[in-house]
């Protein structure tokens, strides 16, 4: 690493200031519904297919438009019944992936659209049925409201597989 010394201060020559490394990092988190169809609905019936789901994501600003961020997912669980016995089972979901962000530019103050594509890793557990494992690219939608400088809410849906999506807000 270059040191340049200069009246008496110095500087990392290359180097973003502090404020402006500590303003493109971000972390965030986001409460909300999602929407579980397990394929399989010839042996079952769904008898639940909502739940809270909460995720997790930290990112980094890449310019002024563009962003790359990870994301942990627990969609929650689906409750179905098998048509062959009484017994309830249950299906869970979570995930982890990363996307490429887009601030889409807003002519309409500090609200922001935003569009993501990404890759998630999908993984489900059964209780009681058998389920596949899915790999997914996805695209997913929202806005962001700028609230005070460094903090942002953000509303989103987010298609992941026909079997998974999901509706959220957050606070990054």
């Amino acid at each position: 690493m270059l040191i340049v010394i200069t009246l008496g201060s110095w500087r990392a020559s290359g180097v973003a200031d502090f404020e402006d490394l500590e303003s493109s990092w971000y972390v965030g988190g986001a409460v909300g519904m999602s929407g579980l169809q397990p394929e399989g609905y010839t042996s079952w019936d769904m008898t639940d297919e909502n739940d809270v789901a909460k995720k997790v994501y930290a990112g980094f600003n890449i310019g002024q438009n563009f962003g790359l961020e990870a994301f942990w997912i627990d969609f929650g669980e689906a409750t179905v019944t098998s048509k062959t016995s009484v017994a309830d089972a249950k299906v869970k979901y979570r995930g982890y992936g990363a996307n490429v962000i887009y601030h889409a530019p807003s002519y309409f103050g500090p609200g922001l659209p935003i569009v993501k594509i990404g890759v998630a890793k999908l993984s489900t557990e059964g209780e009681g049925v058998a389920v596949n494992q899915q790999n997914n690219v996805n695209v997913m939608m929202g806005a962001e409201y700028e609230l005070d400088k460094g903090f942002r809410v953000r509303a989103e849906y987010e298609y992941f597989d026909k079997d998974i999506d999901q509706t959220s807000i957050g606070l990054n």
